[in-house]
């Protein structure tokens, strides 16, 4: 039984990659590779998830493998932001992995909240560390010389999202 398990596994993820592979939204990727940037937040972004997975899954009171983990997730999720800044959304791909994955063993307690509310904090003040304390003012100067607001840019992109998603099917 456990091998038939393992055998559904390999076959869906597979048959996901083929999928993936194969779409057609991926051929800007591949014909656009001058975008480095968005490839190295990318790597980094898998890389940190590969960490956070291998340190989820340490057994055991293993602490200093778990500590390994966890610090190759923060480096490569501090690389990934520095590559491309939609590597921000790292930390919602593993609440979502959490979710989905790892469901029946989610055990939010208080300092599990404070745990995760703390890294929130420590990622936004790393940041504005090394953004400075304009970094909000950087992101929203360069609107003045486009002809477009901020506002209209994020109702474009979620009608971009949207016609991608139709793409799929």
């Amino acid at each position: 039984m456990k091998g038939r398990a393992h055998g559904n596994r390999f076959l869906i993820a597979a048959l996901a990659a083929l999928f993936w592979a194969l779409n057609p939204i991926q051929t800007q990727a591949v014909t656009y590779i001058v975008q480095r940037m968005a490839s190295l937040a990318a790597m980094f972004t898998i890389i940190g998830i590969w960490c956070y997975l291998k340190g989820r899954r340490q057994q055991g009171n293993s602490i200093k493998k778990k500590l390994f983990y966890y610090i190759g997730l923060l480096l490569a999720f501090l690389l990934a932001l520095g590559s491309k800044e939609n590597a921000i959304l790292l930390p919602a791909s593993l609440v979502l992995i959490e979710l989905f994955f790892f469901r029946e063993t989610i055990k939010l307690s208080k300092q599990n909240f404070i745990i995760l509310a703390l890294g929130f904090l420590f990622v936004l003040g790393f940041t504005i560390l090394l953004k400075g304390p304009d970094v909000f003012h950087g992101i929203f100067a360069s609107y003045s010389t486009r002809s477009f607001t901020p506002g209209q840019r994020i109702l474009t992109e979620s009608r971009i999202i949207l016609f991608y998603l139709s793409l799929l099917f």
